[in-house]
């Protein structure tokens, strides 16, 4: 996971370890890959590992988010543009799978919620002065099938 003693990262540590994502190509659809330009002509490669975007006149940091294959995968992090997170969430090959954590821009929760490869499960929702306006305890049972993890696989 990109963070740092529990802390998340720095513009510019993002910077040294990094890719810019104004950098990198989108692989042409149906994948919608990001890929990393090739020298010269032909395709570039599939990115793996940190990209982050930073805003283009001001520097400030807008998103980071780890890569494998040219997917999101792992961590992605969106930032409001006072510097305060905004969405904290992981990805699964593509889809939300886990935890999902979004707050205003003075930093008060409004969204906590947990995904299951896409679907939301469960989730709490604040409104700005922390009172609770919305709550689903249980996944929609016409998503179940959804999330079911075939036998074969366990």
């Amino acid at each position: 996971m990109f963070v740092m003693n529990g802390a998340l990262l720095s513009a510019e540590e993002l910077v040294k370890m990094g890719f810019d994502y104004g950098e990198l190509e989108m692989e042409e659809p149906p994948s919608d890959r990001l890929l990393v330009p090739a020298k010269g002509s032909g395709e570039g490669n599939p990115i793996t590992g940190l990209v982050y975007d930073l805003d283009e006149e001001d520097g400030t940091l807008l998103y980071y988010g780890e890569y494998e294959q040219g997917l999101p995968h792992g961590i992605s992090v969106d930032f409001h543009r006072n510097g305060k997170p905004e969405r904290v969430c992981r990805i699964f090959h593509g889809a939300i799978n886990g935890e999902d954590r979004r707050w205003d821009p003075e930093g008060q929760l409004v969204f906590q919620g947990e995904y299951v490869y896409g679907v939301l499960v469960r989730y709490k929702q604040w409104d700005a002065c922390g009172n609770l306006i919305g709550k689903q305890t249980e996944p929609d049972p016409d998503m179940l099938g959804l999330i079911a993890v075939p036998a074969h696989i366990l």
